[in-house]
This record gives structure tokens, C-alpha cells and sequence, in this order.
């Protein structure tokens, strides 16, 4: 009898302290780093709802827009450095069209989004005929436009 409790006791304390703290230690360096990764990815979704995905916007920028809208020179399209915030038809010697020059619009998230959804839905007679339909590359897009100052 002796013996057997013994045993009972033997498997309720500890075999090693050392091992012990070991083993808590990884488990809470585990925790710590799935919390850290779990943050860390939550962060670009958080940032693509509010503020737009700045390297996904020129990706898209640079596949679909670059054709005719460098920059910093004129293309089939005019430059856009500095086109966030400017009043529309004034960035570059471009030849605008005159319903673009008449439309006294500025250039803001609101204003950018309608008119990379429908241009001529948005302002009638422009020369711009491509459109981007979805909604999160438009805003990703304006995102990148910002940026370019």
C-alpha cells in the first residue's frame, strides 16, 4: 500500500522545476509570437477599408493606368504627380477636354471614385473611356495617387 501512494504522489508533484519553467516559457513565447502575427495581418485589412492599399493601388495603377498616365509626362493621358487635391484639367499642359476644363471639380476621394467608376457618367463629353470597375482597387488607386505629391 505504501508503495502504491507513493506512486500517486510521485505523479502529482513535478518531476523537474527546470522543466516546467521550460515548458510554460515556450508556451507563452508561442502566445506572444500568434499574437504578434495575428496583429500584424489584421493591420492591412484594417488600413485597406479606411485608407486604401498603397502597393496594391500601384500595382493595379501600374497595369491598367501607366499605359496613358505616366507620372511625370504626358501620355495618350496627362501626367498625375500632384493630381490629389488639384482642380481637375490645370496639372499639365495636356489638351483637355473642354467638358473636363468647364467641370471646376477637384480632385478628392469622392470626386476620384466617380470618375475612375464611369468617366463619362460622371462628367459628360471627356476623352477618358477606361474605368475601373471594382471598388476596392479604385480605392487603392486613390490611395497611390496620393501618394504621388
Amino acid at each position: 500500500m505504501n508503495h502504491v501512494l507513493f506512486k500517486l504522489r510521485q505523479r502529482r508533484e513535478p518531476q523537474n522545476l527546470s522543466s516546467t519553467l521550460v515548458g510554460c516559457s515556450a508556451i507563452l513565447m508561442l502566445s506572444i509570437m500568434f499574437a504578434c502575427l495575428s496583429s500584424a495581418y489584421s493591420m492591412p485589412m484594417a488600413a485597406q477599408t479606411a485608407e486604401g492599399n498603397v502597393a496594391h493601388g500601384k500595382d493595379v495603377y501600374d497595369k491598367f493606368c501607366l499605359k496613358c498616365h505616366a507620372p511625370d509626362q504626358e501620355n495618350e493621358g496627362p501626367k498625375l504627380r500632384g493630381v490629389f487635391g488639384s482642380r481637375a484639367a490645370t496639372i499639365s499642359r495636356f489638351n483637355y477636354s473642354e467638358a473636363l476644363k468647364d467641370s471646376k471639380i477637384t480632385w478628392d476621394e469622392k470626386s476620384l471614385n466617380r470618375w475612375l467608376a464611369d468617366p463619362d457618367g460622371f462628367i459628360a463629353d471627356t476623352d477618358m473611356k477606361s474605368h475601373v470597375e471594382s471598388a476596392m482597387d479604385r480605392n487603392d488607386i486613390i490611395a497611390y495617387l496620393k501618394t504621388l505629391k
